[in-house]
């Protein structure tokens, strides 16, 4: 029996997710902590693209996946430090049809990550946002961090801050779990951290 209580206990530990939102009346800085990993959330107010020697996310080398692509909306938008442009998933990939639409980033090798930028579509602002999605960042120890995260309206701008920085980060991958439209989309990741 002992065995299988810690059995048990390890999965529930593996098993636990983070969730982050925003309540509709306040978007004040959120701390929450989970295990020793302690974090900021902030609904982002002074948008402007990360310095590139900052944005691990466009790194040389970087490997971005996604789950499929609108003809005409490429996913390199999500990375190309330009606000007014977006992707969007092809026809019929959305979480509100029952699929698992995701953007991953692969680092050409183990980043350190201080904290994320995830900046709403601006090229259709009605009716085809990301609501919420679940992250999961990896390590190269095997360790992962997962939240569920909350895009907060009306531009589904936020930024993530880690207060201890997380190292030798290998990918980061946000699978979307509320969606509006047949092809929802995103403007940009960003990655903040160094080699």
């Amino acid at each position: 029996m002992s065995k299988l209580k810690k059995l048990v206990s390890s999965v529930l530990m593996l098993s636990s997710i983070l969730i982050i939102s925003f309540s509709p009346s306040s978007f004040s800085e959120t701390n929450i902590k989970m295990g020793e990993e302690s974090l900021t959330v902030d609904k982002a107010s002074d948008i402007q693209p990360l310095d590139v020697e900052k944005n691990m996310a466009r790194l040389e080398g970087v490997i971005l996946n996604v789950s499929s692509t609108y003809a005409g909306w490429d996913k390199e938008r999500l990375i190309d430090g330009n606000l007014d442009t977006s992707w969007f998933t092809a026809l019929n990939d959305a979480a509100n049809l029952g699929k698992s639409p995701f953007v991953e980033l692969i680092f050409p090798q183990p980043v350190m990550v201080e904290g994320l930028n995830f900046r709403g579509n601006r090229e259709y602002k009605e009716g085809y946002d990301i609501l919420e999605g679940v992250l999961v960042i990896n390590s190269s120890s095997g360790r992962s961090f997962e939240y569920l995260v909350s895009f907060p309206p009306p531009d589904r701008d936020f930024d993530i801050k880690f207060k201890a920085k997380l190292k030798n980060i290998t990918s980061i991958k946000l699978t979307f779990t509320k969606d509006e439209s047949p092809e929802p989309g995103l403007a940009e990741i960003e990655v903040l951290g160094e080699k």
